[in-house]
């Protein structure tokens, strides 16, 4: 036997000393798949891909940020289902940013702070393929439904857009459907091409006209 193939057979196991190889086992021997190891892996490599995407080391987060979980914004209406049943992604918010604290130390209203803030935590998770609900909002900054509900409905007035929540996303829950948001920039004056950038998500002409 030479060097090298004394090496292989000496170190290469070692290279199975992976999770891969753990989870292998366990779908052989405790669920199975004896006969079906080839389907084994293919799963195990796509739920490896999955946990990778959902796991996040703290060092990437700088102070301020948090991790959280937003359904999925990905073209499909996630509507009347159980949170278990709808697709999830995680994304990066800044909770608190060097704004606000400056804005509060110049002493401006906490109320146009919070605003801000729940306005900048839609929007992020919109970058990042995902949507918030109100009751994220809730959660993450404490707030009451009411609070949130005025919120969002102050800047959407203010600045003339929906603002990306569940409830415009996938249109669920007691808020404004984009039918009557449509119908509302028509009486507006603005012209159904740029009806369709106004709208969030952004929607293709077809489905504005539809709506028109």
């Amino acid at each position: 036997m030479n060097e090298r193939t004394r090496r292989q057979r000496n170190f290469s196991p070692l290279r199975e000393k992976t999770l891969a190889s753990i989870l292998r086992q366990l779908f052989v021997t405790e669920f199975g798949y004896e006969s079906k190891v080839v389907f084994a892996e293919a799963m195990i490599k796509r739920i490896l891909e999955v946990v990778d995407i959902f796991t996040k080391p703290a060092s990437l987060l700088e102070p301020g940020q948090m991790l959280w979980m937003a359904v999925a914004n990905d073209g499909r209406k996630h509507a009347y289902k159980m949170m278990k049943e709808i697709p999830q992604v995680p994304v990066v918010l800044d909770l608190v940013t060097d704004e606000d604290i400056r804005a509060l130390a110049d002493g401006e209203d906490f109320i146009a702070v919070r605003r801000r803030r729940h306005t900048r935590l839609l929007d992020q998770a919109k970058e990042q393929r995902g949507a918030l609900a109100y009751t994220d909002l809730n959660v993450i900054t404490l707030s009451t439904e009411s609070q949130v509900i005025n919120d969002v409905a102050r800047i959407q007035q203010t600045e003339g857009r929906l603002l990306p929540h569940r409830g415009t996303v996938h249109d669920v829950g007691p808020t404004l459907s984009h039918k009557v948001e449509v119908a509302r920039l028509l009486e507006a004056g603005h012209i159904e091409p740029d009806i369709c950038k106004k709208l969030s998500p952004t929607h293709s002409l077809r489905s504005v006209e539809r709506y028109a």
